[in-house]
């Protein structure tokens, strides 16, 4: 998990309480680590608890993660009437709450997809959709870490 800015984070209602939380494309799962779960539990958030015996793995590791268990609750966006009931990881380890994909595309925070391109812009701007592009008379300095 890394840290995150403020530019990277959302604000979610998680049941009852509000929740900054990073989009995760490529996670399957939420995951909220125990310091923000003990937290969440103090302010009573409205949730049914469970233990899991589910296998997470983060990217590339061969051993799972280690989970304390998980938990249901309503999630919407700050301000938002229009959520659903969905479920989150709790992860011994430390780092920021994630969302994963589906429930990012539920809240309608992420799109996956091709773009479509509405109306006759290949038939206005047929030169910008054929032959090859060519960039001349420019230098592009690219910093390679």
């Amino acid at each position: 998990m890394r840290h995150a800015g403020k530019s990277d984070c959302i604000i979610i209602e998680l049941g009852g309480c509000n929740l900054p939380v990073i989009i995760d494309s490529g996670a399957s799962v939420n995951l909220i680590d125990r310091v923000l779960w003990e937290k969440l539990k103090s302010e009573n958030i409205a949730c049914k608890s469970e233990k899991t015996e589910k296998k997470l793995y983060a990217y590339k590791p061969e051993k799972p993660l280690d989970l304390l268990g998980k938990f249901s609750s309503y999630i919407c966006l700050k301000g938002s009437d229009q959520g659903f009931e969905t479920d989150f990881y709790v992860i011994k380890g430390k780092g920021p709450a994630l969302i994963g994909c589906e429930t990012a595309k539920r809240l309608g925070v992420l799109s996956l997809g091709v773009n479509l391109v509405e109306g006759d812009v290949f038939e206005r701007y047929p030169e910008c959709f054929s032959g090859f592009g060519k960039l001349t008379d420019y230098k592009l300095k690219l910093d390679i870490n």
